[in-house]
């Protein structure tokens, strides 16, 4: 009897070992509505749980016709380091992503990335993943695969009437403030000098970041240029300068300003304007004194 005892208790554990393996990671999408009417924008979360630490997420998710991807955010992710930041391919209609988690995750509701959609057609939408274009790697340090991590579709109803308990995001506040760098390594990017910079908008999202470069303290409004870090100084004197701006899809912004190192072109082009006025001053008054000392003489 004791045998037979030590026997299933034995099949328990190992039966047990092996569940935890099986669902060591489930990736699912939650939604505050299961509908939503044509024309109206849904917030779309896409979320893990995960048994066993991992640190790198790899997916690939589907969106079939119904809905349009308005933008994906990645505001608030528990992947701070993208290797591919998630873009939506129109073609195919698959949303690539990849990330690293530094020190792991473990746990249930880390949020891998949001999207927003819109409807355009009435009918089923669902939200699937691409089982071989994703997968889950465990944080051992060597860079294990999860066996058999579980990946949940999603079906979404869109209708013809809009969903009234749906409520527009609306995002007054402007993007988190940071602190951009100007830095260089001789192993990178030919040892010239960049600008590093992250911030984030936990509302409507951040949309883009814009820089200049400039020899006024000022930035010129219509010399913005879209951009993404790290960015190459074209002014690689830095001698102009450096404005970098966060903007978030609701419009609001934030502006950071670096001033150059040392003198800017417009010191140089005023003390060059000086030494050349203070310079004719001495030409005139030494031919003035020798003008005078001549009439003197005579």
């Amino acid at each position: 009897m004791k045998k037979i005892l030590l026997f299933i208790v034995i099949v328990v554990t190992m039966c047990s070992a092996g569940f935890r393996v099986v669902h060591a990671s489930t990736v699912y999408v939650n939604t505050p509505e299961n509908t939503f009417g044509i024309g109206q924008e849904l917030v779309v979360d896409i979320y893990l749980d995960a048994e066993q630490s991992i640190n790198v997420v790899e997916l690939g998710i589907h969106v079939n016709e119904g809905a349009e991807v308005v933008r994906i955010l990645d505001s608030g992710s528990i992947v701070s380091l993208w290797v591919e930041k998630p873009v939506f391919n129109s073609a195919n209609r698959t949303i690539s992503l990849s990330g690293v988690v530094p020190g792991g995750f473990q746990g249930q509701g880390g949020r891998i990335v949001q999207l927003v959609l819109k409807a355009t057609t009435a009918g089923s939408l669902s939200i699937s993943f691409d089982t071989t274009k994703s997968k889950i790697l465990l944080n051992d340090g060597q860079g294990t695969e999860d066996a058999k991590p579980v990946f949940r579709i999603k079906t979404i109803v869109v209708t013809s009437e809009k969903n009234e308990d749906i409520t527009e995001v609306s995002d007054s506040e402007r993007p988190e403030d940071f602190l951009p760098i100007i830095t260089r390594d001789p192993s990178l990017y030919e040892g010239r000098w960049v600008l590093l910079f992250q911030t984030q908008d936990k509302a409507s999202g951040l949309k883009q970041y814009e820089v200049q470069e400039s020899d006024d303290d000022i930035p010129d409004q219509n010399a913005w240029a879209v951009t993404e870090s790290p960015y190459i100084l074209k002014d690689q004197s830095r001698g102009s300068f450096v404005f970098i701006k966060a903007v978030d899809y609701q419009g609001n912004e934030i502006v950071k300003k670096i001033p150059p190192k040392g003198f800017g072109m417009v010191t140089w082009i005023i003390l060059t304007l000086l030494c050349i006025a203070v310079s004719a001053l001495l030409i005139y008054s030494v031919y003035y004194i020798y003008k005078k000392h001549a009439k003197g003489t005579v």
